[in-house]
């Protein structure tokens, strides 16, 4: 398993009908892909980075599985994984 950041525009999340719960299958085909992708190791590597990501784009965190099965990562995972 690996953890991913995908970067999108600001704008990304502003419609009622895009949310972080989306697969990242579901946001490309409304605004096409990220505008950058950071891989991690660890979910503690995901939440460690997502503190010094540029501030005019939107991260969206994702759990990739070894078949290509994906998951986005809850807020509460990222906390947990930084204390």
């Amino acid at each position: 398993m690996r953890y991913e950041i995908r970067l999108y525009p600001p704008e990304a999340l502003g419609s009622a009908h895009r949310r972080a719960s989306s697969t990242g299958e579901e946001l490309e085909a409304e605004l096409g892909g990220p505008q950058g992708v950071l891989e991690f190791a660890t979910v503690a590597e995901v939440a460690a980075a997502m503190t010094s990501l540029p501030d005019d784009l939107t991260p969206l965190a994702y759990a990739v599985e070894d078949d290509g099965r994906e998951r986005p990562l809850s807020v509460m995972e990222l906390a947990q994984a930084s204390s």
